[in-house]
C-alpha cells in the first residue's frame, strides 16, 4: 500500500462585515476543480510547514495558522491494480489582511474571494464542503469576533527586553546543541539591548501576536569592505532570528524575513545576508523558501 499526504489551509479575510474565503480554481489537468490551497508534504516538513509553504506558493499570501483548528479527509486513490492506496488531506485555518494574490500559474488558473454560501455552491467535492462548514462553524462559535491571532510586526523598544531575553535563551539552546565547541548560554542584560535599540545602523524587529512578543530578528546595516575586488555594496545582515518554539511553523518567521527585507530596502541595502549552522537542515530550507541561496562556505581548523 502507498499512501500520500497533502496539507493546506482554508483561508479567510473580512471584506467590510462579510467573511470571505479564498477559493482556488485549478490549472492544467485540474482546471475547473475548485478547492483550497494544498500540496504534498516534503521530506523533513511538518504538516504546518507544508501548509504555509503551499499557501505561499499557490496564492502568494503569508499567513499565520490558527492554533486549534485542523480538519482531515481521506479517500482512496484510483490506481489500477492498487486498490489500497489512499490519500490524506490535512487543512488548517488561516486569516490574511491587505495582501495581493499571486497565483502559481502552473497550478492555479484563478483565485476568487467568496462568502460562505457562494463558496459552498462553488465547491464540487463533498469533503471540501464539509471542511468549509467546519471552518465556518468554528469561526461563528468564537466569542472574540475573529480578532484572535492578530499579528503586528514592529521595531522593538526597551519594554520588550524581558521577552527578548527569553527568546535569546531559546535561540542559544539551538546554538549550543549544534556547536557546543563554540557556544554557551550567555546573560543578555539591558546593557546588551540598549545600544542596539539606540543605534542608527541596527535594530531588533519583533513579531507580536495578541500582545505577546513571539519572535524577533536582529538586523544590522553594513558596508562591504573597501577592497579592490569587492563591489561597493551595502548589506543588511541578519545577526539573529528566533520564533518561540511553540509558535514555529505558523508563518511568523516568514513575516519577520519580509520585514527585514523592507527594512533593508528603506536603508538602501543591496542584498541581505545571514549564516546557518550546517546541521540546521530545517533552518536552511526555511531560508531557501525566503529566497536565500548559498554563496560561500565557512571552514575552520583547530590549532
Amino acid at each position: 500500500m502507498a499512501d500520500e499526504k497533502a496539507c493546506g489551509a482554508i483561508i479567510f479575510t473580512n471584506v467590510g462585515n462579510v467573511r470571505k474565503y479564498v477559493i482556488l480554481c485549478g490549472g492544467g489537468a485540474y482546471r475547473g476543480d475548485y478547492g483550497f490551497p494544498k500540496g504534498h508534504v516534503e521530506a523533513g516538513e511538518t504538516e504546518r510547514e507544508t501548509a504555509i509553504r503551499e499557501v505561499k506558493e499557490e496564492t502568494g499570501l503569508d499567513v499565520v495558522l490558527f492554533d486549534d483548528f485542523r480538519t482531515v479527509d481521506e479517500h482512496a486513490l484510483a490506481r489500477e491494480g492498487r486498490p489500497n492506496d489512499r490519500k490524506t488531506n490535512v487543512y488548517f485555518l488561516a486569516e490574511y489582511h491587505d495582501q495581493e494574490f499571486i497565483a502559481q500559474k502552473s497550478e492555479v488558473s484563478e483565485i476568487v474571494l467568496l462568502d460562505y454560501g457562494e463558496a459552498m455552491n462553488c465547491l464540487q467535492y463533498e469533503e471540501s464542503r464539509r471542511e468549509l462548514t467546519e471552518a465556518e462553524q468554528y469561526l461563528n462559535s468564537r466569542t472574540d469576533g475573529g480578532e484572535k491571532n492578530v499579528m503586528v510586526i514592529r521595531l522593538a523598544t526597551e519594554n520588550d527586553i524581558e521577552a527578548l531575553q527569553k527568546l535569546y535563551y531559546e535561540l542559544e539552546n539551538d546554538a549550543v546543541r549544534f556547536q557546543p565547541e563554540h557556544f554557551v548560554h550567555g546573560a543578555r542584560d539591558e546593557g546588551f539591548f540598549r545600544p542596539i535599540l539606540q543605534a542608527d545602523n541596527q535594530d531588533i524587529i519583533v513579531a507580536e501576536l495578541d500582545g505577546n512578543v513571539v519572535g524577533f530578528a536582529h538586523v544590522m546595516i553594513l558596508e562591504q569592505k573597501r577592497v579592490p575586488c569587492l563591489k561597493p555594496e551595502r548589506v543588511i545582515y541578519l545577526q539573529d532570528l528566533d520564533v518561540s518554539e511553540e509558535m514555529r511553523s505558523q508563518g511568523i518567521g516568514a513575516k519577520l524575513i519580509d520585514a527585514c527585507k523592507d527594512y533593508g530596502r528603506e536603508k538602501g541595502a543591496d542584498f541581505m545576508r545571514t549564516q546557518v549552522f550546517p546541521q540546521n537542515v530545517r533552518g536552511m530550507k526555511f531560508y531557501e523558501r525566503a529566497g536565500f541561496s548559498e554563496k560561500m562556505k565557512t571552514i575552520e581548523v583547530y590549532l
